[in-house]
């Protein structure tokens, strides 16, 4: 049966390259996480390929088909095994700095391979609203994760009020990052970054009202 990009994929097994140990598991699939990333710093999703990624990686085309049919499937798996912000980096010991940290890392994510990777998905599958939906929750909810455990720190500190984390308070710093860094593109100015945390986060959690930081 045809591949999803053209070829056979008796073809693509039989062109393997041989001569070196044959990787299995684990270790083939990190070799191919890591030539896709290095394919998607170099080329950019538009030249993505499948069979660009198994001639780098060193393994038939049929080894990546028999894991993912589409070049949609491996950008995808990608994305959803690449750690998250560092939100351990992000402890300054100071809410205003871990965040300005935390967000940094943020766009930083975006100016590489991750953010070639998500703009191209993000992309190509804007008519799949099943698929577009879930990689959008991905996103967001690996983000949403990082800012937390920088605000749980806050608490902790007793800088900020639990009360003040509401869902759409604690998100809205991520979005404002990604909505820049896919629409106006990276990277994200300092200017724009600390305007975001000043002029937006830091407010909205230190605002005050009930159930809301003094």
């Amino acid at each position: 049966m045809p591949g999803p990009e053209g070829g056979s994929r008796g073809t693509a097994e039989a062109t393997r390259p041989r001569g070196g140990p044959r990787r299995r598991g684990a270790v083939l699939e990190q070799a191919i996480f890591s030539s896709a990333l290095a394919e998607l710093s170099e080329v950019g999703y538009p030249a993505f390929s499948v069979e660009r990624v198994a001639r780098r990686a060193g393994t038939g085309k049929a080894a990546l088909y028999r894991r993912w049919s589409s070049r949609v499937d491996l950008v995808w798996a990608v994305i959803s095994q690449m750690p998250a912000p560092g939100a351990a980096r992000a402890d300054t010991g100071e809410l205003r700095q871990d965040l300005l940290v935390l967000l940094a890392d943020m766009a930083d994510r975006y100016t590489g391979a991750y953010g070639e990777a998500v703009r191209g998905l993000i992309a190509e599958i804007s008519s799949d609203q099943q698929r577009s939906q879930a990689v959008r929750k991905h996103i967001k909810g690996v983000e949403n994760q990082a800012i937390r455990e920088v605000l749980d720190r806050a608490v902790a500190r007793s800088e900020l009020r639990p009360e003040a984390m509401t869902p759409r308070v604690v998100e809205v710093g991520p979005v404002l990052v990604l909505h820049h860094c896919l629409t106006l593109g990276v990277p994200l100015p300092s200017a724009i970054l600390t305007g975001i945390v000043d002029e937006v986060v830091l407010p909205l959690l230190l605002r005050r009202g009930p159930g809301c930081a003094p």
